[in-house]
């Protein structure tokens, strides 16, 4: 049994086809491609698309499709380097040391010159674009340019925002 978790999908799909003593041509026929996909498939040069893999397992009775099987190739999935943890590091640092202080500077000076409200108002705000800046520039892992740009503008937001409350 754990032979047959090891096996590629061209293996199983191989071992099935002789199994029932069908020939590459019968195979291909069955599910309605040529002989040389159904030789790819079992060299593991290709693989075939889920409607035909869900025919195959019907058909050979084999377990194609499981959670044991990789459909996607790894080279697909985004493995974060040490260059961009660090960089990610030194993002999130930047963002608690503004925080910081600007909490510090709406406390100052909300607590002399304008009500408590507007302060929490903009902490949320200010809040929730740190928030809605992370998600965003999580999904542009590797578009540097993008999240500095991303950045930038979200700053000049909350500045003019900043701005437009403290002289009302």
């Amino acid at each position: 049994m754990n032979e047959e978790i090891s096996l590629s999908i061209g293996e199983k799909i191989r071992d099935g086809r002789v199994e029932k003593k069908w020939s590459q041509k019968h195979l291909a026929e069955k599910v309605y491609v040529s002989p040389q996909a159904v030789s790819k498939w079992e060299n593991d040069k290709s693989l075939p698309d889920i409607e035909t893999l869900y025919e195959l397992e019907k058909i050979l009775s084999v377990s194609l499709i499981s959670q044991s099987t990789a459909l996607e190739p790894e080279n697909d999935k985004y493995t974060p380097t040490e260059e961009n943890k660090k960089e990610s590091t030194l993002y999130v640092y930047f963002l608690l040391i503004f925080n910081f202080f600007w909490t510090l500077f709406c406390f100052k000076y909300f607590q002399y010159e304008h009500h408590s409200i507007q302060y929490t108002g903009l902490t949320f705000l200010f809040g929730g674009m740190i928030i809605l800046t992370h998600i965003i520039l999580k999904k542009f892992q590797q578009d540097l340019i993008f999240k500095i740009a991303f950045i930038t503008v979200n700053m000049i937001i909350f500045l003019i925002t900043t701005i437009t409350q403290l002289t009302v």
